[in-house]
């Protein structure tokens, strides 16, 4: 079920391999949160219209939502997001010294049975 979407400004030169990324986040969720790999969905959304606090020039960022089932223990949610992040942090790398990049993650819980499914 889990969803990931990550956010990132198009002001980042450097981008890393999504796939790779993705895959990345998906052994964490397998790892950390007994979630089945072929259940994870992942996507990336370059923004081309946005404002990051004053919007300075260079102001860039990375936001990564993931959308899991309720359920775990808050000890184990911060796990998730702290090497989540940390991830991002080692593959989004800013070069310019001028540029201000900001990285979250962000972790939603969604109630099992307000989910629906279909797969064939």
């Amino acid at each position: 079920m889990p969803h990931l979407i990550l956010e990132y400004t198009d002001n980042i030169p450097e981008r890393p391999d999504f796939h790779k990324l993705f895959h990345e986040f998906h052994r964490i969720l397998q790892r950390h949160a007994d979630i089945k790999i072929n259940n994870c969905k992942s996507r990336a959304i370059q923004l081309d219209t946005f404002l990051s606090g004053s919007g300075a020039d260079g102001a860039a960022y990375i936001h990564l939502a993931v959308r899991i089932f309720s359920g775990r223990s808050q000890e184990v949610l911060h796990t998730i997001g702290e090497k989540l992040r940390a991830v991002l942090m080692n593959e989004f790398v800013i070069t310019d010294d001028n540029r201000q990049l900001q990285i979250t993650v962000e972790i939603n819980e969604i109630d099992k049975q307000l989910y629906f499914k279909y797969s064939s």
